[in-house]
């Protein structure tokens, strides 16, 4: 998996052959092949592998503020910024599943079982933030997981240096701003 994944990291879905793979592996391309019949299933296992790096490697725990569902938000943008900083990889390997998700069904189908675990966890995450009053009862947590994903992917290509103010804004935003008041910062535009 790690030499499948170096391909990716290199040269993108365009470059993933299971004879390349097998070679940078040290194995026959009939061993890959015993393994993985086809590229579909190579790239399924590359999904997990990615995975599960997202589930094994995590920035330092952010500091406890009292609040469960603060601090797992805290921790995704923390962890946000040491995949930049230490597994651009990893960060690379995202953004081909992305990108060729566009024009590949296979990979698609792949790509948004990964985005839909993510999903699943910031839905817990924002329920919890529901529940302990940091924001409003009516906020759709759908909708503002979605965000908190799009935010997240595009901090995943910023400077690392601008992600931890950007993260402070938004939690701000996300704590502070009711309703009423995002209405009226709408009014303000118009």
């Amino acid at each position: 998996m790690r030499a499948a994944f170096d391909v990716v990291a290199e040269e993108g879905f365009e470059g993933l052959r299971t004879r390349t793979v097998a070679i940078r592996a040290g194995v026959n391309i009939a061993t890959l092949h015993y393994y993985f019949s086809g590229k579909e299933n190579l790239i399924d296992a590359l999904a997990d592998y990615v995975s599960m790096q997202f589930i094994s490697r995590h920035a330092p725990p952010v500091p406890p503020s009292g609040s469960r569902a603060l601090d797992k938000l805290r921790q995704e943008f923390a962890d946000t910024e040491f995949y930049v900083r230490e597994c651009p990889d990893l960060l690379k390997v995202m953004r081909e599943f992305a990108n060729r998700s566009e024009r590949d069904t296979t990979v698609a189908r792949i790509f948004s079982t990964l985005t839909a675990h993510w999903k699943l966890s910031l839905l817990d995450t924002l329920l919890l933030a529901r529940d302990e009053h940091l924001i409003d009862a009516s906020t759709n947590l759908t909708a503002a997981a979605d965000a908190l994903i799009a935010l997240l992917r595009g901090l995943a290509t910023a400077s690392p240096d601008t992600i931890q103010p950007v993260c402070e804004i938004i939690l701000n935003w996300m704590t502070i701003l009711k309703p009423a008041q995002t209405e009226s910062l709408g009014e303000v535009k118009q």
